[in-house]
């Protein structure tokens, strides 16, 4: 895999792992979490997704 490959594929990673970990911290199932986070992960804007990682870190949901 290229750099640039690497580089979006640990973007999307982190993306998906941020997505689940809100859901679930707002008591979404682990199944419906991981499914709703593959979809969010690509339709999320970049600064919709910076607030909501930052939501995320604070763990405060």
């Amino acid at each position: 895999m290229t750099e640039k490959g690497q580089r979006i594929a640990r973007d999307t990673y982190e993306r998906h792992n941020t997505f689940c970990r809100l859901l679930t911290g707002l008591g979404v199932d682990e199944k419906t979490a991981a499914a709703d986070a593959c979809e969010m992960e690509h339709a999320v804007s970049p600064k919709s997704y910076e607030a909501l990682k930052r939501l995320a870190d604070t763990g405060k949901i």
